[in-house]
């Protein structure tokens, strides 16, 4: 089943689509029906897709070996390539060839439900810019974040350190950068020194409390900042007119 976003459907259309051809094989036991299509994206078809991933350097060996069924290569044929070999390397058991196109099973949730995963497209490195652009560039992926934007990718792409490649992405996008506000850090806390009695008092009211007998609700407290001395004067409310006279 062919899948084709145009300039009028969202990357949330396709993943609601992918997900209704998951939970239709599901109810009928129908394999192939449940493959992630990486054709979403425009100009991304089942044929590009393969002799992309044939071309690229890191992946077309894994390829070929899934292809003809070979057995998983000795770690001594893969130490000598790249990362990205490695990594793919360590998750063998996880990949698949389907239709001629590499994916890797993603476990939704409990490792140990072997039928609980869904697929995930290989993406070359070549074109994984191309996957940023639709799910944070264009104005329906509406410039998500960091995690947010690789929830939304591992429902049908993977790559090797796509976190940090995804992370790096939005920290150099301009408009991101435009629109955050400025992180200004608050000054530290400091030490105000005096040299005299009086020269600094502290005044502070305390409450609301219960009502006295002489209308009190609130007590104004004052401190000398260099004796420490200190004294509390009942007021019945918090109005400016109490402080000044308890201040002289």
């Amino acid at each position: 089943m062919s899948l084709c976003l145009t300039r009028t459907h969202t990357i949330a259309d396709a993943v609601d689509v992918i997900e209704r051809i998951r939970i239709n094989r599901s109810q009928t036991g129908n394999q192939s029906s449940a493959t992630p299509s990486g054709y979403c994206i425009d100009g991304w078809d089942p044929d590009s897709i393969r002799q992309c991933q044939l071309e690229d350097p890191d992946m077309s060996l894994i390829v070929t070996y899934l292809q003809e069924k070979k057995n998983k290569p000795d770690w001594d044929q893969v130490s000598k390539g790249t990362s990205f070999q490695k990594t793919i390397w360590r998750q063998w058991d996880r990949l698949t060839i389907n239709n001629g196109m590499l994916y890797r099973k993603f476990y939704c949730s409990d490792k140990d439900d072997v039928d609980n995963f869904k697929l995930q497209l290989l993406v070359p490195k070549s074109h994984q810019k191309t996957v940023f652009k639709y799910f944070h560039d264009v104005p329906s992926a509406g410039h998500l974040g960091p995690d947010k934007m690789l929830s939304r990718i591992q429902q049908l792409f993977y790559w090797p350190a796509m976190k940090s490649s995804i992370t790096r992405y939005c920290k150099e996008c301009d408009q991101c950068a435009a629109r955050k506000s400025l992180k200004r850090n608050k000054a530290p806390l400091g030490q105000y020194l005096v040299g005299e009695p009086m020269e600094r008092v502290a005044i502070d009211i305390l409450g609301p409390l219960p009502l006295t007998k002489r209308q009190n609700r609130y007590v104004l407290v004052l401190c000398d900042c260099f004796s420490k001395w200190t004294e509390a004067y009942a007021i019945p409310d918090q109005e400016s007119d109490h402080c000044p006279y308890h201040r002289e």
